[in-house]
């Protein structure tokens, strides 16, 4: 997608004075690039202007003006001697270079086509003569001039002409827009394309190449199914109209992600990133991790990488390229903790050294950690900022990466500090040293100073200090030496200086390259002593000179300066007590670790490994900063034996509102402060006072102040565990009141100190800064403030800070949080819903509930075959998820609250017996005794079914009318599994004995088979006797009733027989044949 530009209608693209002007803007060019483009006598690829002499004279410049911005018309002065020849051209090169050199000049600006800037000619009053703006780009080597040298109309030149007559003049750049924005889609996305004019064809292509009149011509909407880069131009078929800009958009489809997304796509970047080392054009779109296009650009890119480009996921380089037409930079703050909106260039690290799974032990988060940390701790280096992101090459998943920014660039040094073009000398050393800007003559000459002179002397000390930031020296060894790093000096070191007197940073200063090789990882490339957590903190001292550069024998030199020394260990006490301790270091990663962290299974689906190792890797590094932060201080003293302690120390503020305590390296404002300070070295500390306080006093437990406690500047050596305190006393005092109100409905926090009873009364320092906030209880939100003195901001505020004068009160209003949330089921009336005690008996309901309330939310089936499958809402999140029946939801504004549920398979059921009612079948939930029976049955799932005989009929034979067959159909009891319609038919016979006897019953009380008994076709019930023995020969049950049968206990008593085989004997008579049978046999008792 590209950014429209606005043209007023009024205003033409350029402002012309022919009628009046000897000399004519006459063409411009801010797209000359490598590759076809004008090369000047530097060699390099500059902007250019051409002016033209419309007369037979000659035309001198003397005392005329150059600019890019008609607001600034005499932004240039073109020197002295520079003219036009009669009817001829001057070439002026817009390299920023401003000067006259051997008949070759080159103005002081560049041109940015994307900020529409252009040629600016004015007269020595600073009246513009003429004026040429590039309100629309130009394509790569493409030039804006006029129509004809001189002539009033303007036109795109395919073939620029500098220094030569203007010619073959084109048509505007046709136009095309594709209507259906990038981002994500779920199942497809049809995408429209439209052109501005139809007398173009539109080609597109879906592989991330630039499209050709060969390309797929548009003839309807395009239907995309999964993940592509889709991009489009108009190609007309008049040879004097170029074709146009190309419109570039990634559509994700059925692709998500929880951080943002890179997707780079062009001809041959797909090349690039398998390993050829090359330098491709290429579009560069960034998303979040919702998938909205944030920004886009065109631009180069290269690889990133030294070892790590052997890897399978490779890093690179991105530079936007204003010549190329589609922007100057990424126009977004990409970075949420820096000051910065856009970005020229960044780099896109696939976690170099330490990527996974590439890299044995690799982590894919070494050097983001160790950059992060630093910027966090606020060490006096420059850092490549980080945020995570996964990247897409021409619509394929290429993996986790790092979006970096780029500090070995003069943007980054111009935006921060001030510093730029012409103004840094920049140094960086890997493998070899070079001067990435400007000169090494002046560090060279600092470094020979340093280690010809004697550093304990404070006077060549300072020397040094005005020249170089010693604090970012100690701040690069301390981190480096920490984290164990084990590829730094003789390689991925860089340090700087600006010279520009009006900007910062003027002394050299450390910047953080690469930061893979810690925490014991990877090669030792600098060949430390000890790679292990154990590392003493001084084994760099032992290094020598890596790198030629002199940084150790500096390091050296400085140890031996009493000043440099303690600020050197006195900086370590200070970070011990903040982001050095275990507690931030281990929370930091974690923070870190949890970013990347739902991304990795994608990521090891892309590139192997499994989520078990790459866990265990991201533990090593945890394990290690446990083991570091065990021995550390040991180390110290190990190194340096002048030492003693360590020491823990408190600092306060008392009260907490009334100052800061600056150290010797950071200033202390969140109280208590602990840290671990060293004994055998002086400490000083400065007890700085807020608005309407006056320093005091400090006191300690011990510890001896020099020169004295009255002091706000002290210096102490410590000799055991203290807390030092330093006591401000208000200027003036005043009685506030706090309030909250309603009563009951929010607590205050005044100066850090919770208030919750209401009225309080607090004694504050008149003048003093205070800070107030009002936190509400859960249902409740803030509201405002009313106070009857003058708040800082607004009575919205919140927190709010305000200064005393006279007394005073503050009220805290807060307001009850209440949202309209409509309940419903999906399908309709087949489940309820249960808010808290209610039972909602009709769906859907809206009911009034309080927010910001944890409520008990569940749902149940009333409709057989239905069960529930998950909670949709607009936006409050159940807990524990949304699949649960029984969750807890917390509502932040009005909602929809929809269980849904899904029909499980169910089927009819017939079943019959044959002969018809001679028998009965007993289902899970009844029995059956009357044929033929139908009802639903749930499909899919195991039930019992058993066929029961009654009176002379016994059971014969399962038949399967239609359904899931039966396999061994002479069983009556059957776990039976339906997955269509189903018709059972139970068949029975005629018993042929006269006496029938079962072979089991189950006496458990459901009223089916409780009783083992004899069934009689006809018989002599005077002569009948039954007895059941155990397998021992017990005698369980005797009856001589045929009526009368055994219920499975003994005698009749309350013992029951145990589930078993029993014995049974018989003795009948039988009435038709007079027969006399004995009958034996067993039972089985089934429980």
């Amino acid at each position: 997608m590209k950014t429209k530009i606005l043209i007023l209608a009024f205003f033409l693209g350029f402002i012309s004075f022919e009628s009046y002007a000897q000399v004519v803007i006459n063409e411009v060019s801010a797209a000359n690039f490598a590759g076809g483009g004008t090369v000047d006598n530097y060699g390099d690829y500059e902007d250019w202007i051409e002016l033209y002499n419309t007369s037979a004279t000659a035309f001198s410049l003397d005392g005329y003006f150059l600019s890019d911005n008609e607001l600034e018309p005499m932004k240039w002065s073109i020197p002295a001697g520079v003219s036009v020849p009669a009817n001829g051209y001057l070439l002026i090169y817009a390299s920023g270079r401003g000067e006259f050199v051997g008949g070759n000049v080159h103005a002081d600006f560049k041109i940015t086509q994307a900020k529409q800037e252009g040629a600016v000619l004015s007269d020595a009053g600073g009246t513009i003569v003429d004026s040429y703006l590039l309100l629309t780009p130009n394509q790569t080597n493409h030039s804006r001039g006029r129509t004809t040298d001189g002539a009033n109309t303007w036109s795109v030149f395919t073939t620029p002409t500098p220094g030569a007559a203007n010619a073959d003049a084109r048509n505007e750049y046709p136009e095309v827009s594709i209507d259906t924005d990038p981002g994500y889609y779920t199942g497809s996305v049809s995408v429209t394309i439209t052109g501005a004019s139809a007398l173009v064809d539109i080609h597109y292509t879906t592989n991330g190449s630039v499209p050709i009149a060969a390309s797929p011509l548009y003839t309807g909407p395009i239907d995309i199914s999964a993940t592509t880069v889709l991009r489009a131009r108009a190609i007309s078929n008049d040879p004097n109209t170029p074709p146009g800009f190309v419109e570039t958009n990634t559509y994700f489809v059925n692709n998500t992600h929880q951080i943002p997304i890179v997707s780079i796509s062009g001809n041959q970047v797909e090349v690039l990133v398998n390993g050829t080392q090359i330098e491709p054009v290429g579009h560069f779109e960034l998303f979040d991790k919702n998938g909205v296009l944030l920004a886009e650009a065109g631009g180069e890119y290269n690889e990133h990488g030294n070892d790590s480009w052997a890897y399978d996921q490779r890093g690179v380089d991105y530079i936007t390229q204003d010549e190329f037409g589609y922007g100057n930079e990424l126009d977004y703050p990409i970075f949420p903790s820096k000051d910065r909106n856009g970005y020229q260039r960044l780099i896109l690290k696939a976690a170099a050294s330490d990527n996974y799974p590439f890299e044995d032990g690799g982590a894919h988060i070494r050097d983001a950690y160790v950059q992060s940390l630093s910027q966090v701790a606020d060490l006096r280096m420059d850092e490549r900022t980080y945020e995570p992101c996964v990247m897409y090459v021409n619509g394929q998943y290429w993996g986790v990466y790092e979006i970096r920014e780029k500090v070995d660039d003069l943007d980054f040094t111009d935006h921060y500090y001030d510093q730029g073009t012409g103004d840094v000398d920049f140094l960086k050393t890997w493998g070899g040293t070079w001067e990435e800007y400007g000169s090494a003559d002046d560090w060279n000459d600092l470094r020979d100073y340093i280690l010809a002179n004697d550093m304990s002397d404070q006077t060549n000390y300072q020397y040094v200090k005005g020249l170089y930031n010693t604090g970012s020296l100690i701040d690069y060894f301390i981190l480096n030496s920490y984290t164990v790093c084990s590829d730094w000096l003789n390689w991925n070191t860089g340090w700087w200086r600006g010279r520009n007197p009006d900007g910062d940073k003027k002394k050299w200063r450390y910047i953080l390259w690469d930061m893979d090789a810690t925490f014991g990882h990877y090669v030792n490339f600098t060949g430390i002593p000890d790679q292990s957590a154990n590392a003493d903190p001084c084994n760099p001292e032992s290094l020598g000179n890596p790198g030629g550069q002199g940084h150790v024998p500096i390091w050296n030199a400085l140890l031996t300066n009493e000043e440099f020394f303690a600020d050197y260990i006195n900086r370590y006490s200070d970070l011990s007590g903040n982001f050095f301790t275990c507690e931030f270091m281990h929370s930091h990663l974690d923070s870190l670790v949890a970013l990347i962290e739902p991304e990795m299974p994608a990521h090891i689906a892309r590139w192997g490994g499994n989520m078990a190792e790459w866990q265990q890797n991201v533990q090593d590094i945890h394990d290690f900063i446990e083991e570091r932060c065990a021995v550390i201080n040991d180390g110290f003293l190990d190194c340096y034996p002048e030492l003693d302690g360590p020491y823990e120390i408190t600092l306060m503020a008392d009260p907490p509102e009334g100052g800061i305590i600056q150290t010797s390296s950071m200033d202390i404002s969140d109280f208590p402060f602990t840290a671990t300070y060293f004994g055998g070295i002086n400490a000083p500390f400065d007890a700085d006072e807020n608005d309407g306080f006056t320093f005091s006093h400090w006191t300690s437990n011990g510890t001896a102040f020099t020169p004295d406690e009255l002091n706000e500047e002290i210096v102490v050596t410590f000799t055991a565990n203290d807390t030092l305190v330093a006591h401000f006393v208000p200027d003036v005092e005043y009685t506030l009141s706090l309030n909250v109100a309603p009563p009951n409905s929010g607590t205050i926090t005044l100066n850090g100190t919770l208030y919750d009873t209401f009225p309080a009364t607090v004694t504050i320092a008149g003048g003093a800064l205070n800070e107030a906030s009002g936190q509400a209880i859960d249902g409740w939100g803030f509201e405002n403030w009313t106070a009857d003195f003058v708040l800082n901001g607004t009575s919205n505020s919140n927190p709010v800070e305000f200064s005393l004068d006279e007394n005073g009160t503050l009220t805290a209003h807060f307001f009850e949080i209440i949202y309209d949330v409509t309940f419903d089921v999906s399908p309709p009336d087949v489940a309820q819903i249960k808010v808290g005690d209610e039972t909602l008996e009709e769906l859907e309901q809206t009911l009034v509930l309080q927010g910001n309330t944890p409520i008990k939310i569940s749902t149940a089936p009333i409709k057989e075959f239905y069960e529930f499958s998950h909670w949709y809402t607009l936006s409050a999140v159940p807990d524990p998820d949304e699949n649960t029946a029984n969750v807890e939801m917390t509502f932040s504004g009005p909602d929809l609250v929809i269980a849904n549920y899904v029909e499980l398979p169910n089927y009819p059921l017939i079943i019959d017996t044959e002969p018809r009612n001679v028998g009965w079948v007993k289902l899970p939930d009844t029995i059956v005794t009357a044929f033929p029976y139908q009802r639903q049955q749930l499909g899919h799932k195991k039930f019992i079914i058993e066929a029961i005989d009654r009176g002379k009929y016994a059971f014969d034979r399962w038949e399967v009318v239609y359904g899931f067959p039966i396999t061994d159909e002479d069983v009556p009891y059957q776990n039976y599994t339906m997955a269509s319609s189903t018709k059972l038919v139970a068949h029975f016979k005629e018993r042929l004995h006269a006496v029938w006897v079962p072979t089991s019953f189950t006496p458990n009380g459901d009223g089916v088979n409780d009783l083992f008994k004899a069934y009689a076709r006809e018989i002599d019930v005077d002569d009948f006797r039954l007895s059941i023995m155990s397998r021992w020969g017990q005698e369980m049950f005797y009856t001589e009733d045929i009526t009368k049968g055994w219920n499975g206990s003994k005698d009749g008593g309350g013992y029951y027989a145990p589930p078993g085989i029993y014995a049974y004997f018989i003795r009948y008579v039988d009435t038709v044949t007079k027969e006399i049978t004995e009958k034996a046999g067993t039972i089985v008792l089934v429980r």
